[in-house]
């Protein structure tokens, strides 16, 4: 059986993929989530790495990325687990 957990993991992936172009290659972090949020929350945030977003979002800063992947990444939550109740009938 899914966890909560795989599905929320599985639903940020796919909301990740949604927003940006470079998820999964060379130069993306580790923690992309953080990454977004360290980006919104400190001046001068600096990093080798690179989240590029896709072009309905490229004018987006961090704050409002980060807005739109949790947004994506809730939906798609619930659409998740709409799907399983569902196929459990």
């Amino acid at each position: 059986m899914i966890t909560t957990k795989q599905i929320e993991e599985l639903a940020l992936h796919q909301a990740l993929m949604v927003v940006f172009v470079n998820v999964g290659e060379e130069g993306w972090p580790d923690d992309p989530m953080e990454f977004l949020e360290r980006a919104r929350d400190e001046d001068g945030f600096e990093s080798n790495d690179e989240m590029v977003p896709w072009q309905p979002f490229e004018y987006y800063d961090a704050h409002s990325l980060c807005d739109e992947v949790h947004t994506f990444a809730t939906t798609f939550e619930q659409v998740i687990n709409e799907a399983l109740i569902l196929d459990r009938g």
